[in-house]
């Protein structure tokens, strides 16, 4: 990416002089910026392949949540008062920093602050009257096998498939969630939540796999291992916002477990496919077989029994 692109994107806005450029990360579907002006510090979030109704969607959707009062970031508008600009086949748009870091050694108290701040997120989402995504559907039963190859892992997912219908589906709340409440997504500072970034996988579904999906990707700790006194408190936690009926308790057990599975082939499509860093690849696809390890002798019942 050249300075010149940048400077010409900058120009679409009043924040001042460019003092430094910082890049993060290149992922599969955006690329972020860290930059220092004149009138302070932000982020360019550049999504090369996004469609327009996505963008859209994605920053109407962080307005609404951010003025309920939650740590959301700042999203600067052009000098046209757009939230968002052109840039090559995609789309870019800038919000203010937050100070803070990404946590990687979660203790229990750092643990129920992100429980809590999880379930007042899901509680306004709960009560937001808002369109679902374009093109994206609920999580599906029946969904399209995405795993790179026959593997153990399709196999343990294709038969927790066959357990999950047990379900009553029709029991689970629905409405739009985060979808990736995880440590890369979360900023702290000084052991308290200063920000919730990335609303890209937001969209319409179970409210419960919103709680799954967190519960592995920062409530659990992969080098703590899984451990029922941790589930206990996470679940009661969340249940001192939103209640949980018997249906959605069930269906945590099969959302948690399956979001291991979808996960670990994430990373081995990423590593194939070279679309992330392979160091990185190889060290999560590690320490996520450590942790799937920890789990496979945990049944559904003494699961369910923790937390009903």
């Amino acid at each position: 990416m050249k300075l010149e692109e940048i400077n010409n994107l900058l120009e679409n806005y009043e924040i001042g002089n460019l003092i430094s450029i910082k890049k993060d990360s290149i992922g599969l579907e955006s690329k972020i910026l860290f930059l220092d002006t004149s009138q302070g510090s932000y982020v360019i979030k550049i999504k090369p392949f996004l469609a327009l109704s996505d963008i859209e969607y994605e920053l109407d959707l962080i307005s609404n949540i951010r003025q309920k009062g939650l740590p959301i970031p700042e999203i600067i508008k052009t000098k046209r008062y757009d939230k968002f600009v052109k840039f090559r086949k995609g789309h870019a748009y800038i919000y203010k920093y937050i100070e803070g870091i990404n946590p990687i050694d979660i203790n229990k108290n750092l643990t129920l602050k992100l429980t809590k701040s999880l379930a007042q997120l899901d509680n306004i989402l709960l009560n937001l009257n808002f369109k679902q995504r374009p093109g994206w559907q609920i999580f599906d039963i029946a969904i399209e096998k995405v795993f790179a190859e026959k593997n153990d892992f399709l196999n343990k997912y294709e038969d927790l498939h066959e357990k999950f219908k047990k379900i009553k589906l029709y029991e689970l709340r629905k409405c739009i969630i985060h979808a990736d409440y995880r440590s890369a997504n979360l900023i702290i500072n000084k052991d308290e939540l200063a920000g919730i970034i990335d609303f890209g996988d937001a969209h319409y579904d179970y409210l419960i796999l919103d709680l799954a999906n967190a519960m592995l990707g920062c409530l659990f700790n992969y080098n703590n291992r899984f451990n029922f006194s941790l589930l206990r408190i996470i679940v009661k936690e969340y249940e001192k916002t939103i209640t949980l009926n018997y249906e959605e308790k069930k269906a945590l057990y099969y959302f948690f477990k399956l979001r291991i599975l979808l996960v670990i082939n994430f990373y081995l499509t990423a590593l194939q496919t070279k679309a992330l860093d392979v160091v990185v690849c190889e060290h999560a696809i590690k320490d996520l077989k450590i942790f799937l390890k920890s789990t496979e002798k945990i049944n559904f019942n003494d699961f369910f029994n923790e937390i009903k």
